[in-house]
């Protein structure tokens, strides 16, 4: 069987793969986690295969689940358990948290779309989230696969969300892997993962101009070398010899294309001096700064992945855990900060436990920001609406703007570049603003997953 890495993992301290007699069960769940990891930086496959189940569901983050298909149940307990999760999104879209505590197991690890986690005790809400401006939103599950062994069965499917706002709708996709148990003759949910599964978005239409204005060679350090160059009504990203399309969200703010649907688009926020000139731009907490020239050196180490917040809760055989890993990478004085979100599913097989269920992804950082005059703040003030019965009122807000539909707490909102905003702690949603042919500001759309709810300007 085909094993699908931990592409994200990098070097760690190597640990003994033996099991000391005294180890707790969370002691030695978290050693063969760290083990895994070195493994899966090295290639080491042998290493990886003897820590996975046959059974597995596994997860790196790119958007699809690889298993075995052998193991793909279609019996009953397949169904019924298909039944059981449809119901609990159900109830999720209408906001019924009774009914979907009545489905947790009391050792549940529930991690949402942002990568919250949750216990019986706290758990608020499911996923995906209903947004508080929704008029409607209903969840259909595709893509089922379930593997079972005794008492724990394990599943990964795709949800299909589509949320009705005034006169739109929106259509989002989720890859989730969970995992249940059976507590008598019920079977209960013990661990859940959701990520996003994200989209090229549409692009916006620059000047050639404007365009030719970001062609040029950057640099982070040496050994980080990115040459921006035309590519027909776009522009381009070659580093070494990799290439990425850019599509254009407003001016001086580009998208990669082309990523697995797991991976979340990686944003370039270009910089400009007091002659408006393009002086570099910021890409995922990296300055690139423009240079006449550049020559290509060897790139530093990937910092060593250091894992944290390692939560196990143990049913029996089956034991689930959450747990982050962050990753360090120096580039001349700057220092690229990564972090990683999984969740893992171990069964035990004898006297050693097996992952049998594993998701994993990177979790997104906020943009960079900038500050703008108080007289460009002003220019958005005003009420944009999304249809009937949907309006937005935006002021600014010292120096930031203050954003807040009819009867919601206000948003603040921090500026990553002209005409583009964010709300600090969400970096799923941006709100691009939109310009007239006099540039004035029109409406905006807000940006959540690369599907956009447009507003426009009363």
């Amino acid at each position: 069987m085909k094993r699908t890495l931990y592409l994200f993992l990098s070097a760690a301290s190597l640990f003994t793969a033996a099991a000391n007699a005294a180890d707790t069960v969370s002691d030695q769940i978290r050693r063969q986690t760290d083990l895994f990891a070195v493994a899966s930086q090295s290639g080491d496959q042998t290493t990886m295969n003897r820590l996975l189940d046959e059974g597995v569901l596994f997860s790196g983050g790119s958007g699809v689940v690889d298993r075995d298909p052998e193991f793909d149940a279609t019996d009953a307990l397949s169904a019924e358990l298909r039944q059981l999760t449809e119901a609990f999104r159900d109830a999720n879209q209408r906001g019924d948290v009774a009914a979907m505590r009545s489905e947790l197991d009391d050792e549940v690890l529930y991690v949402n779309e942002d990568g919250i986690v949750s216990g019986r005790q706290d758990f608020r809400s499911g996923a995906p989230a209903v947004p508080s401006e929704a008029v409607s939103s209903t969840v259909t599950v595709s893509q089922w696969v379930l593997h079972h062994s005794g008492d724990l069965a394990v599943a990964s499917f795709l949800d299909d969300q589509t949320i009705r706002y005034a006169t739109q709708s929106l259509t989002f996709r989720f890859l989730c892997v969970e995992s249940w148990v059976k507590r008598g003759e019920a079977w209960k949910l013990i661990a859940s993962q959701t990520i996003p599964l994200h989209e090229d978005p549409p692009a916006a239409n620059l000047p050639s101009q404007l365009l030719n204005e970001y062609v040029g060679t950057y640099t982070a350090a040496p050994g980080r070398i990115v040459t921006i160059s035309r590519s027909g009504d776009t522009i381009a990203s070659t580093s070494g010899t990799k290439t990425m399309q850019l599509a254009a969200e407003v001016q001086d703010v580009f998208i990669t294309l082309g990523l697995p649907a797991g991976y979340a688009r990686q944003r370039l926020f270009f910089r400009r001096d007091g002659n408006r000139h393009i002086t570099g731009y910021v890409s995922s907490g990296l300055l690139f700064t423009r240079v006449p020239s550049a020559t290509l050196a060897p790139a530093p180490p990937q910092g060593a992945l250091v894992l944290r917040d390692f939560v196990l809760h143990q049913a029996n055989d089956v034991a689930v855990a959450t747990f982050l890993h962050d990753r360090q990478t120096s580039y001349d004085g700057q220092v690229l900060q990564e972090t990683y979100r999984s969740s893992e599913t171990w069964i035990k097989r004898g006297d050693t436990w097996k992952i049998i269920a594993s998701q994993g992804r990177r979790l997104p950082d906020d943009p960079p920001q900038i500050s703008l005059t108080e007289e460009d703040l002003g220019a958005y003030a005003g009420v944009y609406t999304a249809g009937p019965g949907l309006s937005v009122s935006i002021t600014r807000d010292g120096h930031a703007l203050s954003a807040a539909s009819t009867g919601e707490t206000p948003t603040t909102l921090i500026a990553a570049a002209r005409d583009a905003f964010f709300t600090p702690g969400s970096p799923r949603t941006l709100i691009f603003f939109r310009r007239d042919a006099n540039g004035h500001v029109s409406g905006y759309v807000n940006r959540r997953d690369e599907r956009d709810l447009v507003f426009s300007r009363q």
